[in-house]
């Protein structure tokens, strides 16, 4: 919609079809919006899984890039759209496509992107909004984004496409894709895990030997953790810390379900956000986490 706008185009996962009409006319005609679907009503939200935004977020990357041709563009999506929109700024940037920004509405869990960002939530939205739930975003953000502006819209959940409340929605949507694009991360060499273990036990801690070059104030490691069965990844900020004969280690925990993970370390630093992205998106580990034998038991215990 709005395609003969003048501004770099606007790609967007909506959760359902009046969204997208509702959104194009409150940006105006000069704002060129693509459109695309989120999974909400189509699978089972207790059954949707990483692999399914993934796998979806591929299918519209291959079909906007001819779209696009050079083109920069930025990205966004409102609850079970922005993981998609997330993982298609992912697809994009490593296609060298120009992406200049990332707008994420009412979602948390979402990967790292070398991007300016803006997250947006509802000040009555108690399921989403963190700082609504007592928790503090902010460590995460700062190390998944190259910058990341936090902004509240009137009212809660599922209401921010009516009337009353798109105004505001609109707004903050026009700021973020008017924000010029944050400078390149100043340069740090690629750094090398070793002795990565093939299983490790649930909630255990673990030790692994890293090879990096100099480091630089603030520099530290996020690692997340996926596991094929779940949407919500598990993230953590790892200190890296110097191991008496050189080098340096990282202590890691492993997440808490039992299952097949998959692990990737990502160098970042609070005030840059992610430092080695494109080697670091790129490169992951598959480990099996096991249950400890005494939960094990108790397991069996309560089943008996």
């Amino acid at each position: 919609m709005n395609e003969g706008g003048s501004k770099p185009p606007l790609l967007w996962v909506f959760n359902s079809a009046n969204e997208f009409p509702a959104l194009a006319e409150a940006l105006g005609p000069d704002q060129p919006l693509v459109g695309m679907r989120s999974l909400n009503g189509v699978v089972r939200r207790d059954t949707l899984t990483t692999r399914h935004s993934r796998l979806l977020a591929t299918s519209y990357s291959i079909a906007i890039a001819s779209y696009l041709g050079n083109r920069p563009c930025s990205l966004g999506g409102n609850c079970q759209g922005a993981p998609i929109a997330a993982e298609m700024a992912r697809n994009l940037i490593l296609d060298a496509m120009d992406v200049r920004g990332f707008i994420a509405m009412e979602w948390m869990e979402l990967p790292p992107l070398p991007l300016r960002a803006t997250l947006l939530f509802g000040a009555e939205s108690k399921d989403y909004n963190p700082f609504l739930r007592n928790f503090d975003p902010w460590p995460a953000w700062n190390r998944l984004f190259t910058h990341a502006d936090c902004r509240i819209l009137p009212g809660t959940h599922g209401t921010y496409f009516l009337p009353k409340t798109i105004v505001a929605l609109a707004n903050e949507i026009r700021n973020a894709v008017s924000m010029p694009e944050d400078l390149p991360v100043s340069h740090r060499p690629v750094f090398l895990p070793k002795n990565i273990p093939d299983s490790v036990s649930a909630g255990r801690q673990f030790t692994v030997s890293i090879e990096t070059g100099k480091l630089q104030a603030g520099d530290d490691i996020l690692a997340i953790w996926e596991c094929e069965s779940t949407v919500l990844p598990h993230l953590e900020v790892v200190p890296i810390s110097e191991a008496s004969a050189g080098g340096q280690i990282l202590d890691l925990s492993a997440p808490a379900i039992a299952g097949s993970w998959t692990l990737q370390l990502f160098q970042t630093n609070p005030q840059q956000g992610p430092l080695t992205w494109r080697t670091d998106t790129l490169r992951d580990y598959g480990i099996s986490v096991v249950e400890q034998p005494d939960a094990l038991i108790q397991r069996q215990l309560q089943k008996s």
